[in-house]
């Protein structure tokens, strides 16, 4: 049954009686599928014959758009979705097969049959070659082989269009596995594309015996039993690359667009301490595991809403031994069945030693840091140490003396209350505190205590800017008084640059508490002071400047914190001013640097703040570097 569109205003008048009884027929309410076919044929006598034929058709119902050239052919395909293109290869605006490249370049979403007044194999090899699907002669048509081969062409899209699906499917997922993975899947494809190909000769072959239905049906039977050859290995396909998710040394955790975990490998069963059989089917909401629930629901909310990678640090979980941990998680979205339904794969590593060993690496080149400090600090501490022993010595002597004389004022007492004072005593007395010197003493000794506080608390000062400064601080921000952070810093470098410089600071004495890690924040400060110390004495030792300056200020600037360290050093040359972040980036000599303090610094600032680290330089005159640290933080996620 077939309903015809246009192809009455192009039949001449004596097939119109003709047509009116098809439409009729046409409207008749029918419960098979009915198949949208656009006609593209000049010849209004051909067109009445494939019409009629189509409308004796009584399996499948037909809705017929006519068409007499090929523009409007393609006009209509852009304002219709059609299940089959009827092509005639001699059309007044376009002739042979270059007809079927200009529809083949307008749209491959539409099946063509080729339709010819010859019965030529070779034009008919040329014309699938080209991207038909069949090749039907004029004159050899009945309606029964023309239903045939428009059911069949459709078929044989949808199953290509459905096979072309499947395997930018099977491309997607299989991205997400590791170089091995890749390969297999690289194989695996190339195998597909070859029984496509052949799938293909087959199809071709079978046209050269159209006329015959015998033969048509054997080579039906043929390319269905290649077909469920080609299913077989598809699914043969997905069966190795189950087991080679199975075998991927991350954790691997599938999960549904409804957050069902699909899919849990080996080193997922092991690392969580989860069985497969646990967890599959379970929603990420409601399943066992034991990690931060909540920030892995963000990061796939995240992922499914952006569609692109998601990458999740230190999500804290419990590991098998129930131990705490960290996992750092890789959410990539994959698409499903429809277009709807957007999946995620996790991928996910324990980086809980990582972090381990970091953290001790961190301390150590704090101590490292200490360490080539200690001389400086020492000498410091000797200082003031010094005169505090030097005083004491001295109030040891005046406390003798001061005793002496004590004693001697005692026996005046004694005999002054049994009325034997007599003028020698008062002379000895006298003779002693001029010997002892007393009022000298009466002035010193509250001198040299005061001096040995001072003296003490100038160590204690010290001792306490070294424990603030190399403690190894905790996991999380916390907000810190940076300047006294700063303070501390300096009291620990100062043996670096009271040779050469002069210290400035000029701290904000209003300056908000700033969440941040303090020990990284005072390695950060130490590294660029000590630079601007070795960047003055550079020019001290060669008798170009006496003593230079370095100033370090503190402000708040919008919704951050900033500070600046400046010196009145040389400058840095632009030659380098692109490399002095890089790793074992350095031009100190040897035994003097090793390139890690800048570089170390923009990793604290950039990637564990979420600040900025730069720096203005003029050569002659000295460098500023200014640190900016936000005073809210952004919520860590993947980025």
């Amino acid at each position: 049954m077939i309903t015809i569109h246009s192809l009455v205003a192009v039949i001449p008048y004596e097939a119109n009686d003709h047509l009116t009884d098809l439409n009729q027929t046409a409207n008749t309410p029918m419960t098979h599928r009915c198949l949208n076919v656009l006609l593209v044929e000049d010849d209004p006598g051909d067109a009445l014959l494939l019409q009629t034929l189509l409308t004796q058709t009584e399996s499948v119902r037909f809705d017929l758009v006519y068409a007499t050239r090929l523009a409007e052919g393609l006009e209509s395909l852009s304002k219709t979705a059609f299940d089959i293109m009827l092509l005639d290869l001699s059309l007044p605006d376009s002739v042979g097969l270059e007809t079927i490249d200009k529809v083949r370049t307008y749209t491959l979403d539409v099946p063509i049959i080729v339709l010819t007044g010859l019965d030529d194999e070779e034009i008919a090899m040329q014309a699938v070659q080209a991207g038909a699907q069949d090749y039907l002669a004029k004159g050899d048509l009945n309606e029964n082989m023309l239903a045939r081969a428009i059911r069949y062409a459709v078929e044989r899209h949808r199953l290509q269009t459905e096979l072309a699906c499947a395997q930018r499917q099977e491309e997607e997922n299989l991205k997400q596995a590791n170089d091995e993975l890749e390969m297999r899947v690289e194989a695996r494809t190339a195998e597909l594309q070859e029984a496509n190909a052949h799938l293909q000769d087959e199809i071709a072959e079978r046209i050269k015996a159209e006329r015959e239905r015998e033969a048509l049906v054997n080579h039906l039977m043929a390319a269905n039993q290649s077909l469920e050859e080609l299913t077989e290995e598809v699914q043969q396909s997905h069966r190795e690359i189950e087991q080679l998710i199975a075998e991927i040394p991350s954790i691997l955790i599938g999960v549904e667009a409804d957050n069902r975990i699909s899919q849990w490998n080996a080193k997922a069963e092991n690392a969580l301490a989860l069985s497969r059989a646990g967890v599959l089917g379970c929603t990420l909401s409601d399943s066992p595991m034991r990690w931060d629930t909540q920030t892995v629901l963000e990061g796939v909310r995240r992922c499914r809403e952006l569609q692109r990678a998601i990458e999740l640090d230190n999500v804290n979980f419990t590991r098998a031994d129930r131990t705490n941990g960290f996992l750092r998680l890789t959410i990539s979205p994959f698409q499903l069945s429809s277009a709807d339904d957007l999946g995620v794969l996790i991928l996910g590593q324990d980086i809980t030693d990582r972090r381990l060993l970091e953290s001790q690496l961190a301390q150590a080149q704090k101590l490292e840091a200490i360490g080539q400090l200690a001389a400086g600090i020492a000498h410091e501490i000797n200082t003031p140490t010094q005169y505090v022993s030097d005083n004491t010595r001295f109030l040891q002597e005046a406390f003798h003396d001061l005793a002496t004389l004590m004693n001697q004022y005692e026996a005046v007492c004694q005999a002054a209350q049994h009325d034997a004072l007599t003028d020698a005593h008062l002379s000895a007395v006298e003779a002693l505190a001029t010997d002892i010197d007393a009022p000298y003493l009466r002035d010193e000794i509250p001198l040299a205590i005061q001096q040995s506080l001072e003296g003490l608390e100038r160590v204690a000062t010290i001792v306490r800017a070294m424990k603030d400064f190399s403690h190894p601080g905790g996991e999380e921000k916390v907000s810190t008084d940076l300047n006294k952070a700063i303070e501390s810093t300096i009291t620990v470098a100062r043996n670096e640059w009271k040779y050469v410089a002069d210290m400035v600071v000029d701290f904000d004495p209003d300056l908000p508490d700033v969440p941040c890690l303090i020990g990284d924040i005072n390695q950060v400060i130490l590294n660029i002071m000590v630079n601007a110390a070795h960047a003055i004495g550079d020019l001290v030792q060669a008798g170009n400047l006496s003593k230079g300056t370095i100033t370090v200020k503190t402000r708040r600037v919008d919704d951050a914190v900033e500070i600046r360290i400046k010196d009145t050093g040389g400058g840095i040359p632009e030659a380098i001013q692109n490399k002095i972040f890089d790793p074992f980036f350095t031009t100190k000599e040897v035994g003097r640097g090793t390139g890690q303090g800048l570089a170390i610094a923009h990793g604290v600032v950039v990637e564990k703040h979420h600040g900025t680290i730069s720096f203005e330089t003029e050569i002659g005159r000295g460098s500023t570097f200014i640190i900016r640290l936000p005073l809210h933080p952004p919520v860590p996620e993947a980025t």
